[in-house]
């Protein structure tokens, strides 16, 4: 830990992708997404994609379930789950259902983030092996064929929350675990989440924000050229934008 507290970390690629409005942001980005999948089921691959949870994504979500493509060749996941039943009000996994798996006219194969065990931490090998399972074909170079992140208020992203008992392990590059938990005040619940080199593993990695308030956030979270291994900690995005190994595609809408 004290070479990372030591160490500088560079400024990445960032696209910025900017829109008029949050419905004309989310049929870009579904036509993006689609032409990517596309291209990937024409070489006989099923897309492996991840999405974020969260009110930003419903009408990204309306727009794919429109869109004219065979689902039923699509992996689909979540970014984070917190960690309750999918009925619950609080699950990711009800939200994504709710406005896009029920609505495909294909049923797609989706992999949860939540699975029933005595704790948390008990649960993640159970997912793990669903997962297992789910990829076990796959010949892709990266994890993920794309992943859609959301952005918190408070700097967070995935479920990397700056007051997390564990922030300084979720922020690590390095790390060679798959799944992570996190536990903070402010993510009411434990939650599963991807690790940051699970989901730095794609070559389409999109950071899907809306209104000024978000976008002052993200400019003062990239405003220097570098960021310590605390300045990761303290803002948990800069994760995804101080790193070397995709470009950031930022989508943004007021």
């Amino acid at each position: 830990m004290t070479e990372l507290h030591s160490k500088k970390f560079e400024l990445g690629e960032i696209v910025w992708h900017e829109f008029s409005s949050s419905q004309a942001l989310a049929l870009d980005l579904a036509d993006e997404l689609i032409n990517r999948f596309r291209v990937i089921s024409d070489q006989h691959q099923n897309p492996f994609a991840a999405f974020s949870g969260g009110s930003t994504p419903k009408p990204l979500f309306e727009a794919l379930s429109a869109q004219d493509f065979d689902w039923s060749q699509a992996l689909l996941t979540l970014v984070d789950e917190r960690w309750v039943e999918p009925t619950h009000e609080l699950s990711n996994h009800r939200f994504i259902t709710e406005h896009f798996l029920s609505r495909l006219p294909e049923q797609s194969e989706f992999i949860p983030l939540y699975a029933k065990a005595n704790t948390v931490i008990e649960s993640l090998p159970l997912v793990q092996s669903l997962f297992d399972t789910a990829i076990q074909n796959r010949k892709s170079e990266s994890f993920f064929d794309a992943v859609v992140l959301g952005m918190g208020g408070d700097g967070h992203t995935a479920s990397f929350f700056p007051d997390a008992t564990n922030v300084s392990e979720l922020v690590t590059y390095a790390s060679d675990v798959s799944l992570q938990t996190c536990i903070s005040p402010a993510s009411q619940v434990d939650r599963v989440t991807w690790s940051l080199a699970r989901l730095l593993s794609t070559p389409y990695l999109v950071l899907h924000i809306t209104g000024q308030q978000k976008r002052d956030l993200f400019s003062h979270a990239i405003a220097g050229a570098t960021a310590s291994f605390d300045d990761l900690c303290n803002l948990p995005i800069r994760s995804v934008a101080y790193q070397s190994h995709t470009p950031l595609h930022v989508y943004y809408a007021d």
